[in-house]
This record gives C-alpha cells, sequence and structure tokens, in this order.
C-alpha cells in the first residue's frame, strides 16, 4: 500500500511539472517574439579575414587585436543576457564556462579535440539560439551576425576568463 502512495505522488509531481510547464508556456508565450536579435553597431571590417576553408575552431583565440571589437560586439550582442563585460554574471549562463575545461586536458590531441566542440557548441548555440520546454531563452542568430564577430565575442569572452572578478559591495547593515 505505501509504495503504491509513493509512486501515485512521483505521478502528482510529474504531472504537476508537466501542468506548471503547459501554463507557463501560455502565459508567456514561446518568448521567441520578443527574443529577436537586435542588430549590432559594430563593423567587422577591421578583424582579420576568415580563411576560405570553413573551420568550426576560433581562428581569433589569443589574438589580442581582435579584443576590442568583441567587447563592443558583446556590449551590444550579450551582455544585457550574460553580464557586463563577460565578468559579472547576467540573468543567463555564464559564457566564460564554455570550454573552460578543455585547459585542463593534458594531451595534446584531445586538448584540441576539446577546444573545436567547445567552438562547435558555442557557435552553433549562437546561430540556432536555446529553447527549453518550449521556451525560447536566446535569440537564434543565424546568419544575422558576421562570423568574424561572433569569433571576436568569443575570444573576448576567454580573455575575461582570467580578468579579475569584482569584489561584490556590502550594504551596511
Amino acid at each position: 500500500m505505501q509504495s503504491t502512495a509513493i509512486a501515485s505522488m512521483g505521478a502528482i509531481r510529474a504531472n504537476s511539472f508537466i501542468a506548471l510547464a503547459f501554463t507557463f508556456g501560455i502565459l508567456f508565450g514561446s518568448g521567441a517574439e520578443a527574443l529577436t536579435p537586435t542588430p549590432i553597431d559594430v563593423s567587422a571590417d577591421l578583424l582579420p579575414p576568415l580563411s576560405d576553408q570553413e573551420t568550426n575552431v576560433n581562428p581569433y583565440r589569443g589574438n589580442p587585436d581582435v579584443l576590442e571589437t568583441g567587447r563592443l560586439a558583446y556590449a551590444q550582442a550579450c551582455a544585457k543576457c550574460h553580464g557586463e563585460d563577460a565578468i559579472r554574471p547576467g540573468p543567463a549562463a555564464d559564457l566564460k564556462l564554455v570550454g573552460r575545461y578543455c585547459g585542463r586536458v593534458e594531451a595534446p590531441d584531445l586538448k584540441a579535440r576539446c577546444i573545436e566542440d567547445a567552438d562547435y557548441y558555442y557557435l552553433k548555440t549562437l546561430r540556432e539560439g536555446k529553447v527549453r520546454l518550449g521556451v525560447r531563452h536566446m535569440p537564434a542568430w543565424g546568419d544575422s551576425m558576421d562570423k568574424r564577430l561572433a569569433w571576436a565575442i568569443q575570444a573576448f569572452i576567454e580573455s575575461a576568463r582570467s580578468a579579475p572578478r569584482p569584489i561584490p559591495q556590502l550594504s551596511p547593515r
């Protein structure tokens, strides 16, 4: 009898979760209309050209000449949700975590594969956006963002990993 009651409670929780997700979707819609990319006013013309051979590895990684362009593009396209200057966390995911653990991989071939996978994930997410439970949490930039700007943004984000974190200001009691 007790196991039946436990099974019933599990079903009730699952049904409650489904009802909540459904209600959330109805009340707030898919969010797709509200999360459309805003055009950014940053030119990719000063960035080095990409090679004709398409690659999923960021060619600007470690290039200090692209960081300012990446910072400006990040400020316009990403900071609202992902945090100011990629240092302070925002309401969305901390982008500094993408590929962070690749630095711990010692075998060169595995490290290169880890970086390639992280770069692919970053670019795919930027192009397709993020949808969870039918709710759009990140706009799909598609081809509306120049790939050079996308790579410059990622190079900027990676450079912010080593930036000193701001000390939170505590209010006096």
